[in-house]
């Protein structure tokens, strides 16, 4: 499929958070999420753009609240810029470690919007 066929197809944006953070982090990269949907409206035809997060609403300690109360705050600005932005629960590992796996969530909404789409934009860097 040609570069200019893509940019003609109605396309539904699907970003993991969580994936995409740990991404960014490795590599020491920051990412603006304003200009990131400025390109995406430039270059596709953008029908939605969802953004799939956690939210640790029962933080532990003090880092952990600051950290929520961060996180939120990205949350409500991604929302001002036009994002929908989908959460659920962060979850607390026995062993101490926190799991906020959204694959779940990002393949029922792809079949949800199976009809409105016709191309599928992930962004996503799981390991």
């Amino acid at each position: 499929m040609s570069s200019n066929k893509v940019q003609t197809l109605r396309s539904g944006v699907f970003i993991d958070n969580s994936n995409l953070f740990w991404g960014a982090k490795e590599t020491n990269l920051h990412i603006d999420f304003l200009k990131l949907k400025n390109y995406l409206k430039k270059h596709y035809k953008v029908s939605f753009l969802n953004f799939y997060g956690c939210e640790d609403i029962t933080p532990s300690n003090d880092y952990f609240k600051e950290k929520a109360i961060s996180q939120g705050k990205l949350y409500r600005r991604l929302e001002g810029m036009g994002y929908d932005v989908k959460l659920k629960p962060l979850k607390y590992l026995r062993d101490g470690t926190t799991k906020g796996d959204m694959d779940v969530d990002i393949s029922l909404d792809i079949r949800k919007y199976e009809n409105d789409i016709e191309c599928l934009i992930f962004m996503t860097g799981d390991s």
